[in-house]
């Protein structure tokens, strides 16, 4: 089967003072002990942690299980996806703009929760977070971010609870330290980093190009810059026109830093489902685009695993895909644009 791998850095993990660069305790590693103490032999609809955030799109999810691995942990979880009244709907694909829609429902139990699955490894060696998702499926990066976090705020071992069970503070010792505050941070590695040339030279490039597999491509309004930066980034907000194959657009502009960095920061929050969709920079005498797609630390993989006969991957599956193909994982920090 096909999978993709993603990594993600984790930049700042465990209880901090206020105004300091270093934890005071929480290393990652602790953290995944703790959870997995936490939630061993726990009843699945125990592990939500938190109710859906409409604001930033992150939905619910539930811990399936974590294990020891290679250098760290594997952990599956579950996604809660929203339901209307125990129920999911579903339309065809022939269905035309503006029909009336024919909607199938499928039901179910009301104790069952609607959703999805997602895999990951934590190295906690090297600080890297591997999402591993079936192709095509979302890693869902967002959420587990969320639920780490939630977990060390509200359930950790280094949480100190008064007598009425309200937090007081956080600590190693159940002695309150004063003004410490729980984080967990990561964002998206970089191959060998060029977007960071990108962003500093940014006065030498002279094109910019836009790829897509997409039915839908936001049309430029020529009369704002504005308008040329959102439809880069695959703003949905412009007029859009219908392709059924390849788009592949290329325009002279020279963007400010701003605008390349709001660009490279959009780009970077799409779910790429093809290498072919992308957003490229051209500086002369530097062989061609940089492309910011490209340059992340994900790629596919061919790999001998099989969904079990409930569709998912077992703990143990994602254990020995971490065992076989971890090397490769973590080898795609390193590798250039060109690789």
């Amino acid at each position: 089967m096909e999978i993709r791998a993603t990594l993600f850095g984790i930049n700042e993990c465990g209880y901090y003072k206020r105004g300091e660069d270093a934890p005071n305790f929480g290393d990652i590693d602790a953290i995944l002990q703790n959870l997995s103490e936490w939630a061993d032999d726990e009843k699945l609809c125990d592990t939500k942690l938190s109710e859906t955030d409409t604001e930033n799109g992150v939905f619910p999810i539930y811990l399936l299980n974590i294990k020891r691995t290679l250098n760290g942990w594997a952990i599956a979880c579950w996604n809660e996806v929203p339901a209307t009244d125990g129920k999911i709907g579903a339309i065809k694909l022939d269905t035309r703009v503006g029909d009336d829609l024919d909607i199938a429902w499928s039901n179910f139990d009301e104790d069952a929760i609607p959703g999805f699955p997602s895999y990951y490894w934590i190295n906690t060696r090297l600080n890297i977070i591997t999402a591993i998702a079936p192709k095509l499926w979302s890693n869902s990066i967002k959420s587990l971010q969320k639920y780490l976090k939630d977990f060390m705020r509200s359930f950790s071992e280094y949480v100190v609870l008064s007598a009425d069970n309200d937090i007081i503070g956080y600590s190693e010792t159940n002695e309150v330290e004063e003004n410490l505050l729980p984080k967990f941070k990561i964002s998206l590695l970089k191959r060998i980093n060029e977007i960071d040339y990108v962003v500093e030279h940014f006065q030498e490039i002279t094109k910019i190009s836009k790829k897509g597999l997409l039915k839908q491509l936001s049309v430029v309004d020529s009369g704002a810059q504005t308008g040329i930066v959102r439809w880069l980034s695959g703003d949905p907000r412009k007029e859009v026109v219908t392709r059924d194959a390849q788009v592949k657009v290329e325009l002279e502009y020279a963007p400010t830093q701003e605008e390349v960095i709001q660009m490279i920061r959009e780009e970077d929050q799409n779910e790429h489902a093809s290498r072919w969709d992308d957003l490229g920079f051209y500086i002369p005498g530097k062989g061609g685009y940089i492309w910011v797609n490209r340059s992340k630390a994900s790629d596919i993989f061919e790999i001998e695993a099989q969904l079990n006969n409930q569709g998912i991957l077992s703990i143990d599956t994602i254990d020995n895909i971490i065992r076989a193909h971890g090397h490769q994982f973590i080898a795609l920090r390193d590798r250039r644009n060109d690789d």
